[in-house]
């Protein structure tokens, strides 16, 4: 429940299943939270060694993919938390942002 004297106030999912994160969004919508955040840069080997969080930076097509449905489920803001690459040989945050703009992404937050 998310009480009136909280808001703003954004809801943050992350996932390896473009399935399972649609359900996850459509579940957040009914929360009726001001955005709902999808978090493309945690770096939690458990995490990001399963292709969630950070590790999704390395399969980009599937990234856009999934923000997309995502985007696509719900009606309120969707924002994205991402890192400007995988690691420091693999930088590729404007090719990111442009993927993520393109399926509606509102705003992204980069961890340097």
């Amino acid at each position: 429940e998310i009480y009136e004297a909280e808001r703003p106030i954004g809801i943050q999912i992350f996932g390896d299943v473009i399935e399972v994160m649609r359900t996850a969004a459509a579940i957040v919508e009914r929360a009726q939270p001001t955005l709902l955040d999808i978090n493309y840069g945690c770096p939690v080997k458990q995490v990001a060694c399963k292709g969630a969080g950070a590790g999704i930076l390395l399969d980009l097509p599937k990234m856009q993919a999934m923000a997309a449905e995502i985007v696509k489920q719900v009606s309120i803001p969707v924002t994205v938390k991402t890192r400007l690459g995988w690691d420091h040989q693999s930088i590729k945050i404007l090719e990111v942002v442009q993927r993520l703009q393109d399926v509606g992404v509102q705003a992204v937050t980069i961890h340097g």
